[in-house]
């Protein structure tokens, strides 16, 4: 992006949200340092990928999504 990283507009994104539900954000970079994940979830990303993405990696961060997606069904009921 250039005029944001992925940092900068994951906090936009998280301001300009505010207290409706907030989106799903999944981080996808090529930066695969050991901190670089941290970072990325420590920012407000819930989920991170590196590039090149597979498909597989890709099926496991949705079905992380789905899984949150289901507790969220689920509390509501409780």
């Amino acid at each position: 992006m250039p005029h944001l990283d992925g940092l900068q507009a994951t906090q936009r994104l998280r301001q300009a949200s505010g207290s409706i539900v907030q989106p799903w954000i999944i981080g996808v970079t090529a930066h695969a340092l050991s901190g670089d994940r941290d970072r990325c979830l420590n920012g407000g990303m819930n989920d991170y990928l590196k590039k090149p993405i597979t498909l597989a990696a890709l099926g496991v961060a949705i079905d992380r999504y789905n899984q949150h997606c289901n507790s969220l069904e689920t509390e509501k009921t409780l």
